[in-house]
């Protein structure tokens, strides 16, 4: 896999040469950047098989959601009212030979999901971890969407929000009905995810059947949350514990993006007012990955459906 993952990166430097020499139009200087972004992923599992292939102590790197969304974006992968069919199916297309390669998406690490077992010189991790961003799935995916994928309300999807960040726009004095007043921030929040698919059976689901996207060795807490264990000496654990990455490795699918806006309106108990934009990358999602600081793979954790 490193000599793979060698030549690629040469034939990227090498694309990107070309890319900065070039003349050409605008749509062709589009196809090369592309053909960049190809071969600039590492080769991380077998396309037609979906398995993981990622290895305890080798040495990943994670790719920022937002730099991989926004390449597809540009990609214009989402139909225009003003071209046929025949030419937005023929640059799917022509997309999915870019995009269908597996990638490993950058997730958002969640300490509080992980303790230190002392007695068995281990890390107890819950799902948690590596997937405690939250989107509203059913939002981005309402009935009648564009996409054309159907989405359950609630937690009853194949997903991971992968970050989400917030920036205050502005405050104001807000009031009730009853006369309360107090200050409101108005909120523009930003958050990434990756969406595979729904629960084949999402209705009438007792609470802890939630959790059904990953194969566990354990089970954490009240609700039997899927959880994996770490082998990990206590001083090696004391200095990492906290500075762990995550990242979720998936194989992009048409239509590849979606977006979708959800509002949260300010109360009493909430004195925010949340305009939340979710970006989505559509995808077959194979496995999480958690490493140390360096890249090290700790463990890999696969899908249970």
């Amino acid at each position: 896999m490193q000599s793979s993952i060698k030549q690629r990166s040469k034939a990227a430097a090498t694309c990107v040469s070309v890319l900065i020499g070039s003349v050409a139009t605008r749509f062709a200087l589009l196809l090369v950047l592309l053909a960049c972004v190809v071969l600039a992923l590492p080769p991380y599992a077998h396309a037609a098989e979906n398995r993981c292939d990622i290895s305890v102590g080798e040495t990943v790197s994670f790719l920022d959601p937002v730099e991989v969304y926004s390449s597809m974006q540009a990609a214009r992968l989402v139909k225009d009212e003003f071209e046929t069919t025949a030419t937005f199916e023929k640059r799917l297309a022509d997309a999915a030979f870019s995009f269908s390669a597996p990638i490993l998406l950058r997730g958002t690490y969640s300490r509080k999901s992980a303790n230190y077992d002392a007695d068995n010189s281990r890390i107890v991790m819950s799902q948690g971890a590596w997937g405690r961003v939250g989107l509203i799935w059913e939002d981005v995916f309402a009935p009648g969407n564009k996409y054309g994928i159907e989405a359950a309300a609630g937690p009853y999807n194949h997903a991971v929000g992968l970050q989400s960040t917030e920036r205050a726009i502005r405050t104001y004095m807000g009031s009730n009905a009853y006369g309360a007043s107090l200050e409101v921030t108005e909120v523009l929040r930003t958050s990434y995810g990756v969406f595979d698919r729904k629960y084949n059976d999402h209705r009438g689901v007792r609470r802890q059947s939630f959790f059904r996207t990953w194969k566990g060795e354990t089970t954490v807490g009240e609700h039997k949350v899927p959880g994996v264990l770490i082998p990990m000496p206590v001083d090696e654990a004391r200095r990492s514990l906290s500075n762990l990455r995550v990242g979720i490795l998936v194989k992009p699918r048409k239509p590849f993006i979606a977006e979708g806006v959800s509002y949260v309106e300010a109360k009493i108990s909430f004195p925010k007012e949340i305009t939340w934009q979710q970006h989505v990358i559509i995808a077959d999602i194979i496995c999480a990955v958690i490493s140390n600081d360096d890249g090290g793979v700790l463990k890999t954790v696969d899908v249970a459906y």
